[in-house]
């Protein structure tokens, strides 16, 4: 049998576009840069890398996202992979991410240093090439995987109160909860840990502190319960 060869083989190249996303003030950001593209130079764009033959695509994409945070270990997930043909023998798979952050954490200087700043979510549009489709779509991914499994907390501080937590899903998800009902709901599931302390920003009767507990979530799971708190 003939073994099989390859006459020509196409050129393309991977880059990988990450969506990140930070919460504050009740509000929903997103990490905005300056594309280094010749023919785009400065334009706002989404951070992204081009793979390198020596990474792994993962590897590519925590680095970016040390780089721009200077946060380790943040929540990453790929959302989808997207790909255009730009001449007859030269491609661009374009891999989204995204990634969500802890602002407390993240490292102010960073802006500076890579010309980056946060852009309230609904506020970030006309970037470069497709990247405006990328996003809304992989924000409608991240908020469908929210919905069902608790990564949302990788946007708190790692203790929280329980009105910082509602605050945070009605900005993700643009809409408004009861206060009783949410409360009751995220409780009835015994996934957080709270402490006898009380943040007392804002207030003087204060907010007890909790923190999201993942042992506490696997048994959750394995007792065949659904997360949700929509």
């Amino acid at each position: 049998m003939r073994s099989l060869t390859l006459e020509k083989q196409e050129r393309f190249y991977v880059v990988a576009d990450c969506v990140i996303l930070g919460f504050k003030n009740g509000k929903i950001f997103v990490l905005i840069a300056k594309s280094d593209i010749d023919t785009l130079k400065d334009m706002d764009s989404l951070p992204n890398v081009f793979l390198m033959s020596n990474k792994g695509l993962t590897e590519t994409v925590v680095q970016l996202v040390q780089k721009y945070t200077g946060i380790e270990n943040t929540y990453i997930c790929q959302a989808k992979v997207y790909d255009k043909t730009l001449q007859s023998d030269y491609q661009v798979v374009t891999v989204a991410f995204f990634a969500l952050i802890n602002m407390q954490e993240f490292d102010q200087q960073l802006l500076t240093m890579h010309n980056t700043r946060w852009v309230e979510l609904s506020c970030a549009k006309n970037l470069i090439i497709d990247q405006d489709q990328i996003l809304k779509e992989t924000v409608a991914f991240m908020q469908k995987k929210a919905a069902a499994e608790p990564i949302a907390f990788s946007l708190l501080p790692k203790r929280f109160t329980l009105p910082q937590v509602q605050n945070l899903y009605e900005a993700l998800f643009r809409m408004t909860f009861d206060k009783r009902n949410f409360r009751k709901k995220i409780l009835d599931m015994n996934i957080l840990d709270k402490f006898d302390e009380k943040d007392r920003v804002g207030s003087k009767k204060g907010a007890f502190l909790y923190k999201f507990n993942e042992d506490k979530f696997q048994r959750f799971l394995k007792k065949k319960h659904i997360f949700s708190l929509r």
